[in-house]
C-alpha cells in the first residue's frame, strides 16, 4: 500500500469516527407528548430534550373546572421542569411556549394560570382577530356556572414582542430531528358566524419523519379545504398518532378525511361536558369513534385512559405508549 492510500484511509477512519462520536454525544434526544385529561377540553404538551435543552411546547391551555378527577397541569408542567416565574433554581434550558389552536373557553380556560406561573418564551395563535389589541378571548355559550365568567386581554398577560400570529405554511420549530409545521389556518380563510372551530391551528409535528397530527376543533368544512390543498404532497405520508377533531365530535373525522389514514394511535381528548354532565352527543360520538376504528386499532380517550404519554423510540423510529396515569 503506498504512503498516499494509507493517509487517505487513516483520513477515512478518524473522520467516521468524529462523526459517530457526534451523532452519539452531540445528536442526544428524546421525544414525547403527553395528551393530558382535562375534562371535555384540550391541553397537549409536546417535549422535546437535545442534548443540554429542554423544550416543552403547550398545544391549548383547556381545562373543564367541573371535573373534580382530573389532572393538575401546573403540578404537571412543574415536573417536566416547565422555567418557573420568580425562581431562580429551575432549569434555564427550558423553553416553553403556547401555541392556543382558538379562542374557546374549552382550549384557553387555563392559559391566565399558566401565564401567571411559567416563563413562556413565546405565544402563538392563529387569526382570529386582525389586531393585536384586540386579541381577547370570549366564549358567550360556555359561560356557565361551571367556567364562571373567563374573558382577559392576551396583550395584557403576554408582552407584545413574544405574541405571533401563525398560518398555513409557517414553521414553529426546527432542528435536524424535530419539525412543527401549521397546516392550518390559511391566511386569508373566510370563516362566518364567528365560526372559531374551523379556524383552529392544526399541526404536523414530525420527528425523524415519523408524523403526529394535531386536529384541534377542526370540523368537516376545514377538513374538506385541508385535502384538498395537500392533497397532491406528501403530507399525509407516515403519519402515526392522531389527535382527532373536535373531541369526537361528528362535526368532524368525515368519512374522506378518515380514509386517508393508517395510524398506529387515535387519541381523542374528551370528556364530560359541562352543560350536560355527561359525554355530550354520545350516539354521533360512537359513529366517528367507529369510524376510527377501521383505520386503527389503538385508540385512546383520555376520558377512559386518563394521561396520555407516547414516546420516540429513536432506534426502532416508532410510537410507543410509554404510561396512563389518572
Amino acid at each position: 500500500m503506498s504512503l498516499l492510500k494509507y493517509i487517505n484511509k487513516i483520513i477515512f477512519i478518524l473522520l467516521l469516527y468524529n462523526y459517530t462520536l457526534f451523532n452519539i454525544f452531540c445528536n442526544d434526544y428524546t421525544f414525547k407528548i403527553h395528551f393530558l385529561y382535562v375534562g371535555a377540553a384540550n391541553y397537549t404538551i409536546i417535549e422535546y430534550k437535545k442534548n443540554k435543552n429542554k423544550y416543552l411546547f403547550i398545544v391549548d391551555c383547556g381545562e373543564n373546572v367541573s371535573i373534580l378527577k382530573k389532572t393538575n397541569t401546573i403540578e404537571y408542567l412543574c415536573k417536566l421542569g416547565a422555567p418557573k416565574k420568580n425562581n431562580s433554581s429551575y432549569d434555564y434550558n427550558c423553553i416553553l411556549n403556547v401555541i392556543l389552536s382558538h379562542p374557546h373557553v374549552d382550549h384557553y380556560y387555563n392559559l391566565d394560570k399558566t401565564n401567571s406561573s411559567f416563563n413562556i418564551n413565546m405565544f402563538y395563535y392563529s387569526n382570529m382577530y386582525e389586531d393585536y389589541k384586540s386579541i381577547k378571548f370570549v366564549d358567550k355559550y360556555l359561560n356557565t356556572i361551571f367556567y364562571k365568567k373567563k374573558c382577559f386581554d392576551i396583550v395584557k398577560l403576554i408582552p407584545k414582542n413574544r405574541i405571533k400570529k401563525i398560518f398555513s405554511g409557517d414553521i414553529i420549530f426546527e432542528d435536524e430531528n424535530l419539525k412543527i409545521d401549521v397546516l392550518w389556518p390559511e391566511k386569508n380563510y373566510k370563516y362566518k358566524n364567528n365560526d372559531f372551530n374551523d379556524n383552529s391551528i392544526v399541526l404536523l409535528i414530525s420527528i425523524d419523519k415519523k408524523k403526529i397530527l394535531i386536529m384541534s376543533d377542526t370540523g368537516i368544512k376545514a377538513e374538506k379545504e385541508i385535502i384538498k390543498k395537500y392533497k397532491n404532497t406528501k403530507i399525509f405520508k407516515n403519519i402515526e398518532v392522531i389527535e382527532i377533531g373536535h373531541h369526537g365530535n361528528n362535526s368532524s373525522s368525515s368519512e374522506e378525511f378518515v380514509n386517508l389514514f393508517k395510524p398506529k394511535f387515535i387519541i381523542n381528548s374528551t370528556g364530560p361536558h359541562p352543560l350536560t354532565c355527561g359525554l355530550c352527543n354520545l350516539h354521533q360520538r360512537r359513529k366517528v369513534i367507529k369510524k376510527w376504528k377501521k383505520r386503527c386499532k389503538k385508540l385512546l380517550t383520555t376520558y377512559n385512559n386518563g394521561n396520555i404519554i407516547l414516546k420516540y423510540n429513536k432506534k426502532t423510529k416508532t410510537f410507543n405508549l410509554k404510561k396512563i396515569t389518572f
